[in-house]
């Protein structure tokens, strides 16, 4: 391989272990460096490629790691297939606890607690028309239509009245309700129970799509990754959502991204694999704490990635031969947690005070307010919503008690003696 002036240093990875293994078993030796302009390698319009892409072209390299394919790259060089499919990862802050103030209607969504409310003005209405035609064939004394929806709502919360209705069809209507308000009031208990003991979060924002349904929300993305095949899949795409996400996407350095989330509504893409192993190493305390939250379904960019090598190189076809056993035979992703695993030590041991972000105080604030939330008991605001409830029950009454004073006092009065 060529030789170049601007070697590096290069630390422990697949890709290191991969090219030593050929090398021993193809018996060829090699050099490695970074391309002279920093870049992956995008197209120029003229033709020519920078970067990595670039200096296969031009002859300065024979083959490059770490480089994903498109249709204009695949002209360039011959792709080889070495890892899985690498994903973009939303970051964010962990997600938080629900509003409090509305506990009690949580256990049911608000399509059932509308189906309960009209069930109940149903049965009323239903009981009431039973009693009135009862009161006509027997001439009993028949209810109102307030008492039997009144009558209807005790028997759903087990507070049943001492009379019983007479007439066999409403002591079966009474008892049909009486047994779905056993199950409906076993349900909620048993619901209202489970949201107290484990209080649910907010929907964490886990993929792009999550990122735009956000109200007042903002978004990074980590800018190196914002040339090569990153660029070109966000440049070239037509997908509203993905024009929309690249149209107010901020590119920042990973430091000033991940500080950026700690203010609140924010989020910062990154491939999945990078971001991991960055938090563990600089943001996540000795027991394993952090205030960043990852989210399970990240975006795929690319089909794969892998290394591209000049057409017509001698070791093309032994290279991805051995690339296939290695991956087939699992022996890729085991290098790869493991390299994970070590340089996570190896980073947090060899760690600056400046480096060591989990001990700063803002982050060991977020830590604390989020354990501190799970710790909670139940207080008074679990019980706002029923206090809402019965004062404003306790408003309604008192707007229906001036109602009846007014029809009342402005009912005209009659006196006996005139005719």
């Amino acid at each position: 391989m060529n030789v170049s002036e601007t070697k590096l240093i290069w630390f422990d990875s697949v890709d290191k272990r991969m090219l030593a293994l050929y090398s021993a078993k193809m018996n060829f030796t090699f050099d490695y460096r970074v391309p002279e302009d920093g870049e992956w390698g995008k197209s120029m319009g003229n033709g020519n490629w920078t970067g990595m892409v670039g200096a296969i072209q031009h002859g300065t390299a024979d083959m490059t790691t770490i480089v994903a394919p498109n249709p204009g790259r695949n002209q360039i060089f011959d792709h080889l297939r070495a890892y899985r499919m690498e994903s973009f990862a939303v970051v964010s802050l962990r997600p938080e606890l629900l509003a409090q103030y509305n506990m009690i209607l949580r256990p049911f969504n608000v399509d059932v607690w509308l189906l309960i409310g009209l069930f109940i003005l149903i049965w009323g209405a239903a009981f009431w028309c039973i009693q009135k035609i009862n009161s006509y064939i027997s001439e009993h004394h028949s209810v109102s239509l307030s008492t039997s929806l009144l009558y209807s709502f005790s028997i759903l919360i087990e507070n049943l009245p001492d009379s019983t209705p007479t007439g066999t069809p409403a002591q079966m209507l009474v008892g049909w309700w009486l047994m779905a308000g056993i199950v409906i009031t076993t349900a909620y208990s048993s619901s209202l129970v489970s949201h107290l003991t484990v209080q649910v979060r907010n929907k964490p924002v886990d993929t792009w799509d999550d990122i735009l349904e956000q109200e007042n929300w903002k978004w990074g993305i980590f800018d190196e990754l914002l040339t090569g095949v990153t660029y070109n899949y966000f440049r070239n795409s037509r997908n509203p959502k993905i024009m929309r996400i690249y149209k107010y996407v901020e590119p920042r350095p990973i430091p000033d991204g991940l500080q950026r989330i700690l203010q609140g509504r924010y989020s910062f893409l990154i491939q999945t694999s990078l971001i991991t192993m960055i938090l563990a190493s600089y943001y996540t305390d000795d027991s394993g704490r952090t205030p960043y939250y990852i989210g399970k379904r990240g975006q795929f960019i690319t089909s794969d990635f892998g290394w591209g090598v000049r057409k017509g190189l001698p070791f093309r076809e032994k290279i991805l031969e051995m690339m296939n056993r290695l991956e087939a035979s699992g022996i890729t992703g085991q290098w790869m947690q493991s390299i994970r695993k070590e340089r996570v030590v190896q980073n947090r041991r060899q760690a600056t005070p400046e480096q060591r972000v989990w001990q700063q105080e803002e982050i060991l604030k977020k830590i604390q307010a989020y354990e501190d939330e799970n710790k909670k008991v139940l207080g008074v605001r679990h019980m706002l919503g029923i206090f809402f409830i019965f004062f404003s029950g306790c408003g309604i009454a008192l707007l229906a008690f001036l109602g009846e004073r007014l029809v009342h006092r402005c009912k005209p009065t009659h006196d006996d003696g005139q005719h």
